[in-house]
């Protein structure tokens, strides 16, 4: 078969790679000893659909079985915007509220996800990056600041009760 890229590949919310072609999706199923990969359509339940890679991920080797599943583009194209915007958020210490109100156009056209659900993505997808639990804390004592923005903050003691104040630059 060996047919040039027409695929790309994303993040799945569980940080997996997801392998999206012709409005459909798939998930990883097994490396090959040559370093290929078969990929399964993600309805594995209902479509036995599958499709090989080869090592450096810019051909289709091989794709077995027709889709018994409906493709859908829309949703693909939404999930590809999303996922440049999640590692945009990732990639910039910007805040998310100001990130989503500036870039929320692009994918509000697909009405793949719904206002709140974008934004819960985004803040999921830098705190699955940092390696943090949470964003919000009631004791500064619990606040960790990851490595990744600590040149981002300064923090001083305030003279009086030793409390800590956080402050950009």
């Amino acid at each position: 078969m060996d047919e040039e890229r027409t695929f790309t590949f994303i993040e799945s919310q569980k940080m997996k790679r997801v392998l999206l072609l012709n409005g459909h999706r798939y998930n990883l199923n097994i490396t090959n000893k040559g370093g290929s990969t078969l990929w399964r359509c993600s309805k594995r339940n209902e479509c036995s659909a599958s499709v090989t890679i080869n090592k450096d991920e810019n051909k289709i080797i091989r794709q077995l079985n027709e889709h018994t599943c409906k493709a859908n583009f829309d949703k693909n194209r939404a999930d590809i915007v999303m996922d440049k915007c999640k590692k945009l958020v990732r990639q910039k210490a910007k805040l998310i509220q100001i990130f989503f109100r500036k870039n929320s156009e692009k994918w509000m056209r697909f009405n793949r996800y719904p206002i709140l659900t974008q934004k819960k993505t985004l803040f999921r997808a830098r705190r699955k990056y940092l390696n943090v639990c949470n964003s919000e804390f009631e004791n500064l004592n619990d606040l960790t600041i990851p490595k990744i923005m600590a040149k981002s903050f300064l923090v001083r003691e305030d003279g009086c009760d030793n409390n800590k104040i956080l402050s950009l630059p």
